[in-house]
């Protein structure tokens, strides 16, 4: 959970920083504790460089985590967004 506390602080001085999180671990409260702290994606072990090259272009060319997602609500079981009718958004 390092991650998260290092995220929420970098937000403070650079809110609309695409953030990455790379980890070995995802248990649905990490999950939803990163989405809170509006990590741009996550993703665990394994992945390929082909699939983190893709979401670094992604991150490049995507508009701020905060255009066109946003978290009403959300539990361990079960996490309502709201998502802004593109594909864009759609696939994040």
């Amino acid at each position: 959970m390092e991650e998260i506390d290092l995220l929420r602080k970098i937000r403070v001085a650079r809110p609309h920083l695409r953030f990455i999180i790379l980890t070995e671990a995802n248990t649905t409260a990490d999950m939803l504790a990163r989405t809170q702290a509006h990590a741009f994606r996550f993703f665990s072990t394994p992945y390929s460089i082909e699939q983190l090259g893709s979401i670094i272009q992604l991150a490049i060319e995507s508009p701020c985590w905060d255009d066109g997602i946003g978290l009403l609500s959300s539990t361990t079981e079960w996490i309502k967004l709201e998502v802004r009718c593109q594909m864009r958004p759609a696939n994040r």
